[in-house]
């Protein structure tokens, strides 16, 4: 969508064209009135030099005809001009009469062919051509609810028309037609009258951004040439993080935490992380030099602190639920975005939106560079506890990078003295906290109002392919390496197994025979008998078994066979009957 489009001969044309026709039907429909007023005119003008003055009655009447239909066709124009800027040019807001009044005089300007630039801005890029910029006139942009825009006025030329065109500026101040002159200045959404000369100097985004840098090549401290995918989620559109800090034990910089709580039902909390990692050193120095000054004021308040400013009348459900959606809009942040540009080695200038991946490829080298390689992805198989090592530094530039931008922190105490400790379950009623207070410290993305969401890397893979290889083989070699001793181990339990079993059964064996020899005297065949029953009965059990050739029991029965006579033995001598069916 396009506000003002340039003007063209054709368009002139056609405007002039308009204005003469009407001009030409005025006069066919009242050229007897407009003769008379011109002469009644004429009359009046010699009055001025002592002349007798006879107006006839009819000229009075034709004057009385014209000045009706002017001052009713000039209000009829003005409500109609009034309607159609409210209802089909801008989002005029119905009850506001001086943007009502403004957008008038506006569409008028545009009418006459003196307007300015008219721009259109969404999603933080605005659709100015050449025409819009070469304007001079009053402008208007209309800006939508995900964006922000930044004014600045150029200089005019030095001339005789500048101070006529600054008194120009100054009476439509006063009339309401212009705001008071300000340069620079942001606005938010909605609808902002220009004045002349004043242009874009930058635009905005306010939702999330995500950028991503790809191949970002650095060093390892080993000298091993990798890269990674840097990527960062960033915004200007949303409060700071509050950071909830505490100290574990005396209130002295080493003893500084980061407390991270879960909330639960009927306004408990439990105590899920305590951590010195989660904010850099000079963040922890500035929070730390703060403590004096909340603890010597007593500035404290209940948990979790004072809520958030909120509307001055409640808004309806609707507004409600727009004003979650939308981005937040912040002056000083968008001023400071566009305003604050950095530079490359180039000196050219980068826009606001290219610098946290920038930063964050920074960080990225920075935390790669003392570490090696291998290091990168270092685990144990035997301890899951530990975790992945790649995580780690993951994790450090993601705290390096928010804290390099806009944060907030709130000190968080127990009333009764005592210190946090993790998995521990507080009622809110039994802590205390502190205001929120931003955190001051200048930081290359903070100084221009940059919250940090996200930022991270991919996995690093090493740029010459046969650094790549040798790292493969050495994981197989190591591998191989834990599988043959796993292997080896195993063996050995099952050799130690088999020795256990094998010593069982032959300690079974001696019991059996031991008893076989306590007994009654036997014959020799009767103890050879008994003593094939005990050999049978140790390779039936399963378990001595699986220790024995697959063809034990069939040569012991072949043995039995041929040591067993036709009938049943009998006592001789005084020896007792053995019985021959064992089986």
């Amino acid at each position: 969508m396009h506000l003002g489009e340039p003007d063209t001969k054709r368009q002139r044309r056609i405007v002039l064209g308009i204005a003469a026709f009407f001009v030409l039907l005025i006069f066919f429909a009242f050229n007897k009135e407009l003769i008379n007023v011109m002469q009644l005119g004429w009359a009046r003008l010699k009055t001025l030099i002592q002349v007798p003055l006879n107006v006839p009655e009819e000229y009075i009447h034709s004057e009385i005809i014209m000045l009706y239909n002017g001052w009713g066709a000039f209000f009829v124009s003005l409500i109609w001009i009034v309607l159609v800027s409210q209802q089909t040019i801008l989002p005029v807001r119905a009850f506001n009469f001086q943007e009502v009044f403004r957008t008038a005089w506006h569409l008028i300007l545009w009418m006459i062919r003196q307007h300015g630039q008219a721009i259109f801005v969404r999603d933080g890029k605005s659709n100015s051509t050449e025409a819009d910029v070469k304007r001079e006139g009053p402008g208007v942009i209309v800006v939508d609810y995900n964006s922000a825009v930044v004014l600045e006025t150029r200089i005019s030329t030095p001339g005789l028309s500048r101070p006529f065109s600054s008194l120009l500026l100054a009476l439509s101040g006063m009339l309401g037609l212009s705001e008071k002159p300000q340069s620079p200045r942001t606005r938010g959404a909605g609808i902002t009258f220009t004045h002349p000369r004043e242009r874009i100097r930058g635009t905005v985004d306010l939702r999330k951004q995500f950028r991503m840098q790809p191949a970002v090549r650095c060093y390892t401290r080993d000298g091993i040439e990798i890269f990674a995918n840097v990527h960062s989620t960033f915004t200007l559109g949303q409060d700071p993080d509050v950071l909830m800090v505490t100290y574990d034990g005396e209130p002295r910089l080493p003893n500084l935490r980061v407390i991270t709580f879960e909330t639960l039902s009927d306004g408990y909390q439990r105590v899920i992380g305590l951590s010195d990692a989660d904010v850099d050193g000079p963040d922890a120095n500035e929070i730390n030099q703060y403590y004096r000054v909340v603890d010597r004021t007593r500035e404290w308040d209940d948990f979790p602190g004072k809520p958030q400013p909120t509307y001055p009348t409640p808004p309806p459900p609707l507004g409600r639920i727009i004003s979650r959606l939308q981005p937040k809009y912040d002056p000083l942040r968008v001023f400071a975005a566009v305003f604050a540009q950095a530079r490359n080695s180039t000196q050219e200038a980068i826009a606001w939106s290219e610098l946290p991946v920038r930063v964050a490829c920074d960080y990225y080298r920075e935390i790669l560079t003392q570490v090696n390689y291998d290091q990168l992805y270092n685990f144990s198989l035997d301890d899951r506890t530990t975790p992945f090592q790649l995580s780690i530094y993951r994790r450090k530039l993601m705290v390096r990078m928010r804290s390099s931008g806009i944060l907030s922190y709130r000190f968080v105490f127990l009333k009764s003295g005592d210190r946090f400790e993790i998995g521990r379950v507080v009622h809110e009623s039994a802590m205390r906290a502190s205001e929120a207070h931003p955190l001051k410290n200048s930081k290359i993305l903070r100084d221009r109002g940059i919250k940090v969401i996200a930022s991270g890397f991919g996995d690093p893979s090493p740029v010459s392919d046969f650094v790549h290889n040798q790292r493969l083989d050495a994981w197989r070699a190591t591998w191989d390496r834990d599988l043959q001793v796993r292997m080896a181990e195993g063996d050995l339990r099952s050799m130690k197994l088999r020795s256990q079993a094998h010593a069982q059964a032959l300690r079974d064996l001696t019991f059996s025979l031991t008893k076989l020899f306590e007994d009654r005297p036997y014959s020799d065949e009767a103890i050879a008998i008994r003593i094939m029953q005990a050999l049978e009965n140790v390779a039936t059990d399963a378990k001595t078994r699986q220790l024995l050739p697959t063809n034990t029991l069939d040569m012991l029965r072949y043995i039995d066979s041929k040591l067993k006579p036709d009938a049943s033995m009998q006592e001789t001598n005084g020896v007792g009957t053995l019985p021959s069916n064992r089986y």
